[in-house]
């Protein structure tokens, strides 16, 4: 009964994979690219003399928060983790 269960999961998570996949060029199907529209209107939406100003703060501004958010988190578990081996270090001396 558990095999059978997991096989229909994973035939239905296969299933809303393929459909995705497929329909990928559909989502995507615009008249203008995204690079032309930010060269094109960048400058009037946005009102920043800098291109790529722009495009990282306005345009991309969550995927930014998200990556710096990434990176401070990576820092500080290596920074935590060199910070425990010196402690451990100083109390075996």
């Amino acid at each position: 009964m558990k095999r059978a269960l997991s096989y229909l999961l994973l035939g239905l998570l296969m299933s809303v994979l393929i459909y995705t996949v497929t329909g990928v060029n559909r989502f995507g199907d615009h008249s203008i690219g995204v690079g032309e529209h930010y060269l094109e209107d960048g400058l009037e939406e946005a009102g920043a003399t800098n291109l790529v100003t722009n495009i990282v703060l306005d345009y991309r501004g969550y995927d930014t928060l998200g990556e710096v958010t990434v990176l401070f988190t990576a820092t500080t578990g290596v920074a935590a983790l060199f910070w425990r081996k010196r402690r451990e270090d100083n109390e075996k001396e």
